[in-house]
């Protein structure tokens, strides 16, 4: 919101003001429809005033303008996450006012696929506490996940198959027969992104290293109390679970047959409206 100069009552006054986005025709034709009805008409309208940059970033210009470029979209989305994982209690290096970001390191790349949450308050009680590293990369696409004291030095991705159902003929079925992914007091550590200005992230970057997790079906990834260092991948087949662990200064590793769901989210609606998570 801004403030906006308005003619009101014979004089111009100053009040704050939004911009209503996309739908802007259809809640003009509302309010002339109940402008000779009853107050409580209004009520039909709906408004949700937010921050431009958490709604739309988008691209007109080429660069070095500032605003509405590819790099400045970048920065929006880097911002959005910054606070995100803030929420969180993730802790990261902080993001340099826009446009002097851009000569330096990528403070963190974070990206996570839509069904995570979609509210911050949701995924902020699916990963809770850690630390980024300055110009580490954290991919989360998948949904049903467990993050705790999570530590990344370097690159992590994890990539479920199957995200918010399975597969049958082609069509996706919503169900509980998803990729599941525990992790506790874990802490990753290799040498991750190809360090280079943060402005050039949006059209491509490379990695050097990077543990990759993989969960095919209904898999199950879980690990607790251990590092995972330099370059790995783990490949998680639908109804196995594998699990890292630590035992006396060692690192386990084992794979189990699993006939159904370890755990999952359980959702529940509060008297406030606000949506309480359960394992």
């Amino acid at each position: 919101m801004k403030p906006l100069t308005v003619y009101e009552n014979g004089s111009f006054v100053e009040k704050q003001g939004a911009r209503v986005e996309s739908t802007m025709q259809n809640i003009a034709d509302l309010f002339t429809e109940v402008s000779s009805k009853p107050q409580s008409m209004l009520k039909k309208s709906f408004i949700l005033v937010k921050p431009r940059h958490k709604a739309i970033s988008t691209v007109k210009k080429i660069e070095p303008a500032s605003r509405e470029t590819p790099s400045r979209c970048f920065y929006d989305f880097l911002q959005n996450n910054e606070q995100l994982l803030k929420n969180c209690g993730i802790k990261t290096a902080p993001l340099l006012p826009f446009p002097s970001y851009a000569t330096n390191p990528i403070p963190h790349l974070f990206r996570y696929h839509p069904a995570l949450g979609p509210t911050f308050a949701v995924i902020a009680q699916k990963l809770q506490r850690g630390q980024l590293s300055l110009g580490a990369e954290w991919i989360v696409d998948i949904a049903e996940i467990y993050a705790r004291n999570i530590s990344i030095d370097g690159s992590l991705r994890i990539y479920a198959v199957q995200q918010t159902g399975h597969l049958e003929g082609g069509v996706r079925y919503y169900s509980d027969r998803v990729g599941r992914c525990y992790l506790n007091n874990v802490v990753v550590k290799n040498r991750g992104l190809h360090q280079q200005s943060a402005a050039n992230y949006w059209q491509s970057y490379e990695r050097e290293e990077s543990v990759v997790i993989h969960i095919e079906g209904d898999g199950e990834f879980f690990a607790e109390n251990v590092v995972l260092q330099g370059a790995r991948q783990y490949h998680v087949k639908a109804g196995e679970r594998l699990s890292i662990t630590a035992s006396n200064g060692f690192v386990k590793e084992s794979v189990e047959n699993i006939a159904q769901a370890s755990w999952s989210w359980k959702y529940r609606l509060e008297k406030d409206f606000s949506i309480k998570l359960s394992r």
